[in-house]
């Protein structure tokens, strides 16, 4: 049985600790106070710390790298021309949503960016070809790079088969 000395210990200290203003205890192994508590707010304040602007910014990369990957990857293999705009197009997007997964960058914003990437890329691609005429021709081919130049022109946008010079 418990003494009467060790019960008065007992009930002491279990008033210590659910004393109302003993909001954390002493870790002795690395000398802080740790709270016994988190509030709501400081929970919620810690989910919500990454920033929805950097990871839409990520799929939008996302998006332009997966489209120049895919397009690269089917003139390489030889598989589709490039000239195939939607095939090409549903390739890119199939492979931004997969590797968007994997990064976690599924949200609504994300995917919407992602094809925004997409079509940004797919639209806007062949000016890259005429500012890189030579680094194009060893990535792609001569063939591809003399094509887009003799029927496009720098600052121009391609969408749905038509030019629109700005």
């Amino acid at each position: 049985m418990a003494t009467v000395g060790q019960s008065n210990s007992f009930n002491a200290r279990l008033g210590r600790i659910n004393d109302p203003r003993n909001v954390s205890y002493f870790d002795p192994e690395t000398g802080m106070n740790i709270p016994k508590r988190l509030s709501k707010q400081l929970i919620l304040k810690k989910s919500k710390k990454k920033s929805l602007a950097s990871a839409v910014l990520a799929s939008l990369v996302l998006g332009a790298v997966a489209m120049l990957a895919i397009s690269v990857g089917f003139h390489r293999v030889g598989l589709v021309d490039q000239w195939y705009p939607m095939l090409t197009m549903m390739s890119g997007a199939l492979a931004a949503l997969l590797i968007g997964q994997l990064f976690k960058l599924n949200r609504l914003p994300h995917l919407i960016a992602q094809f925004v990437g997409l079509i940004v890329t797919m639209s806007g691609f062949h000016n890259l070809v005429l500012l890189f005429p030579d680094q194009f021709a060893v990535l792609y081919s001569p063939a591809l790079v003399a094509k887009v130049q003799a029927a496009t022109e720098l600052g121009s946008i391609v969408f749905l088969g038509q030019n629109y010079t700005f």
